[in-house]
């Protein structure tokens, strides 16, 4: 059976040495949730990368499909003893894992899966994951904290937070939550005003991560709700911008690697969707803004329209105009609609010139809010 189109149009378009790096301390909790942001983008980038090899054939428990969680659970790969499965995509799964040496610590165990995990361009993609997941470690962003290969499988692992996507918290404040979704988040029950205010200072928290990105050199390329971790912890208040797969580092990246298409169609902008020269720094800061705009909305600013296909998804959302936030929700602030409409205008010139820019709107906002 196909999968209907307002699940396809979430998803995006399109020898390794064990490394062990400074690790910070892990908040040993397990969510679901988490694995979910780890895996959301599963796509391949349609770049040859660098060729590993001399890879081993696979004979790993993890590439046969036969077997239970029960049955792996318990395995060992590298110094990682998995615990509990977290979640699984069509080319990783996420396991709860627990390392004895040279510390006692619990992670979050992300592993290419199936035959195909050893393709050489998977394992470079793998790896440069990885490595941004080091070298971005900071405030709002997930670290990596260890990355290697063993046994024919690669794995990156990274600190076990408690927290949900943002992609679920508006769903279940839009009030069409599925019932497998647990308990609310704290961010659910908050009264109008409340909300906003607390999903503005997230907004903004991301918007310095990318701004720290941005910096050393690297685009995301797939910023969305669901890509952004928010902490359970309410007093905390704490916001993570994951998975940074699909991100190109802008220094050493060719003209044709920055035009792969990859992304999140209904995240991207229009320079994006047409095929063109663009500047991905831009393009993610408009991905930034419908990411504010649905968080602050409920509500995404385009719709996809019924029957179409999704050959012609670009071109449908190029002949949309974006809905107005104060059309949606007439009580919003209009320097609030101004700001969401600065962050994702069609002309990129239009647009904030950097996120840290967006990001200090934002608090200015919130001073006078």
């Amino acid at each position: 059976m196909q999968a209907p189109l307002c699940d396809l149009i979430e998803l995006p378009f399109d020898g390794l040495n064990r490394w062990s790096w400074p690790r910070p301390s892990p908040v040993v909790s397990v969510s679901a949730s988490l694995a979910t942001a780890i895996l959301d983008s599963a796509t391949v980038e349609m770049t040859s990368g660098p060729s590993v090899r001399n890879a081993p054939d696979s004979d790993h428990f993890l590439t046969h499909h036969g077997m239970t969680d029960s049955e792996i659970r318990g395995r060992r790969i590298g110094p990682y003893v998995l615990l509990e499965p977290l979640g699984a995509g069509s080319q990783a799964v996420v396991w709860r894992a627990r390392a004895d040496q040279p510390s006692p610590r619990v992670v979050a165990l992300k592993i290419l899966t199936g035959v195909r995990g050893l393709d050489p361009r998977r394992l470079a993609r793998f790896r440069r994951e990885a490595e941004r997941g080091r070298r971005l470690a900071g405030l709002a962003t997930l670290p990596v904290v260890d990355f290697g290969m063993a046994d024919g499988v690669a794995y990156m692992a990274m600190p076990v937070v408690e927290g949900d996507p943002l992609s679920e918290v508006i769903t279940r404040r839009r009030g069409d939550a599925e019932p497998t979704l647990g308990r609310p988040h704290w961010l659910n029950p908050l009264a109008e005003a409340v909300y906003l205010r607390a999903v503005l200072r997230i907004m903004e928290q991301i918007a310095r991560a990318l701004a720290r990105a941005h910096a050393a050199s690297v685009a995301h390329r797939d910023i969305k709700p669901a890509n952004i971790l928010v902490d359970r912890d309410r007093s905390s208040g704490g916001a993570y911008l994951t998975d940074f797969g699909l991100g190109r580092e802008l220094n050493i990246a060719t003209p044709e690697q920055l035009q792969d298409g990859a992304g999140t169609p209904l995240y991207m902008a229009p320079e994006k969707l047409r095929g063109g020269p663009r500047d991905e720094r831009l393009c993610d800061i408009y991905a930034l803004g419908v990411t504010l705009f649905e968080a602050v909305t409920l509500i995404r600013p385009f719709q996809v329209p019924n029957g179409c296909p999704l050959p012609a998804l670009a071109s449908c959302l190029l002949a949309q105009r974006p809905l107005r936030p104060r059309t949606v929700c007439p009580g919003l602030p209009r320097s609030l609609e101004s700001l969401i409409e600065r962050a994702m205008a069609s002309d990129p010139s239009d647009r904030y010139p950097t996120a840290e820019a967006l990001a200090d709107d934002l608090q200015r906002f919130l001073v006078t809010f």
